[in-house]
C-alpha cells in the first residue's frame, strides 16, 4: 500500500510524525510511506526512519493560494496514492488529498471521507498514531521520537572545529514564538557557568536576522572561548552537530525535540505551552514553574496575554544548572 501522511507545518510537527511512520512500517515493511511536508519540515522529514520519500507542498510560495493548491494536487495525483493520513487539521490539507483523488482519506480535516475528531489533549505524536491505528486496525505502544543523523556528520563537525574530547552541550535559545524564549542574558550566564565546568558549548539557531543578532548578544555577554556559533546553518547541519552533543538545553522548540529524537539528554524550558503535549523519557528534564497562568497556549504566542511573561522570566539559571547536573 502506498500511503501519504499530509502535515505541511513546522520542523517540530514533522518530527512528531516519526512514530506514526514506524507504525505503518511495523504493520507491513512493504508499505510505502510518503510524507507531504512544507519547506520548513523537509530536511528533518528526510531523516525520519521509515520515510520512503518526501512530497514538498510549498504552501507559502510556489504552491500558495488555490491555484498553487491545485497544481500541488495534480503532482500528488501522479503518485497513485492508496490512502492519505491527514494529521494536519487545516481545510487546505484535506482539500489537497481530495483534489489528488486519493480514495481513502482519514484525518482531522474537512474533505476526509473518514474524519475523526481531534483530541487536543493528546500528545502530538499520538494524533498521527491514532490515524494509523484506525486505518490499519492495529495498536501501537512505541511512541518514542527517533531520527537518523545526516551523512557526513563527522566531516561537518570537524569543519566547525568541534573538539571531540570535550563534553559538549547544545544551547537552543530561539523559537518561532517569542513567549517560548528565555532571556538571552540568562543563556549567557548559563554558558559562563558551563564553560567554567569545562563544557564545550554549541549555539544553535536559524537564519533569521533577529536570531543572529540575539546570538551575537549572547556570545558577547558570555565572553568565553569554549563556544561554537552555528547559528544560521542549515537544518541538516544543525542535526549533525546535535548528534555530537552530550546534552541539549533550550525551549519547547523543534531542534530541542530533534535532540531528544537523536537520543540525547535534554533540559527543556517550558513557559506558555503544556508539558502534556509531549511524552518524555528518563533522559528528559522538562522544567515548568507551575504558575497559575501556565499553560496559556498550545504552541506559544508572540506576546504574553498577561503582559508579564513570568513563566520564563522567573525561571532561574540555578534551576537549569540543577536540571543539567541531575542527568549528567
Amino acid at each position: 500500500m502506498r500511503i501519504v501522511i499530509i502535515h505541511p507545518a513546522f520542523l517540530g510537527d514533522a518530527l512528531f510524525l516519526g512514530p506514526a511512520i514506524r507504525a505503518i512500517k511495523s504493520h507491513d515493511k512493504n508499505h510505502e510511506v510518503i510524507v507531504c511536508t512544507s519547506t520548513r519540515g523537509e530536511s528533518i522529514t528526510r531523516l525520519l526512519p521509515g520515510c520512503n520519500s518526501v512530497f514538498l507542498f510549498d504552501k507559502r510560495a510556489q504552491d500558495k493560494g488555490l491555484a498553487g493548491l491545485y497544481r500541488a494536487s495534480k503532482r500528488l495525483k501522479t503518485l497513485n496514492i492508496d490512502a492519505a493520513i491527514v494529521s494536519h487539521y487545516s481545510v487546505r490539507s484535506g482539500l489537497l488529498a481530495k483534489l489528488a483523488g486519493i480514495p481513502i482519506r482519514i484525518g482531522y480535516a474537512l474533505f476526509c471521507n473518514q474524519r475523526l475528531k481531534l483530541n487536543r489533549s493528546q500528545p502530538f505524536v499520538m494524533r498521527s498514531i491514532r490515524l494509523v491505528e484506525d486505518l490499519l486496525k492495529i495498536h501501537m505502544t512505541d511512541q518514542t521520537l527517533q531520527l537518523n543523523a545526516p551523512a557526513n556528520t563527522e566531516e561537518y563537525a570537524h569543519s566547525m572545529q568541534l573538539k571531540f574530547n570535550m563534553k559538549t552541550v547544545g544551547i537552543v535559545p530561539f523559537s518561532e514564538r517569542a513567549t517560548k524564549m528565555w532571556n538571552p542574558e540568562k543563556y549567557a550566564f548559563l554558558i559562563q557557568q558551563l564553560a567554567q565546568q569545562n563544557w564545550q558549548i554549541v549555539l544553535f539557531g536559524g537564519v533569521k536576522t533577529q536570531e543572529k543578532e540575539m546570538a551575537a548578544r549572547i556570545i558577547e555577554y558570555a565572553n568565553t572561548q569554549n563556544l561554537i556559533n552555528s547559528v544560521g546553518n542549515r537544518i541538516e547541519q544543525a542535526i549533525s552537530l546535535l548528534s555530537f552533543c552530550d546534552i541539549i538545553v533550550g525551549g519547547d522548540t523543534g531542534l530541542v525535540h530533534a535532540g531528544r529524537a537523536l537520543g540525547k539528554k535534554t533540559v527543556l524550558l517550558f513557559g506558555p505551552t503544556p508539558l502534556t503535549s509531549h511524552i518524555f523519557k528518563q533522559t528528559d528534564r522538562p522544567i515548568n514553574l507551575g504558575l497559575a497562568c501556565q499553560p496559556c497556549h498550545r504552541s506559544g504566542s508572540d506576546e504574553c496575554p498577561l503582559k508579564h511573561h513570568h513563566c520564563m522570566k522567573l525561571l532561574s539559571v540555578e534551576q537549569v544548572m540543577a536540571a543539567i547536573a541531575d542527568i549528567c
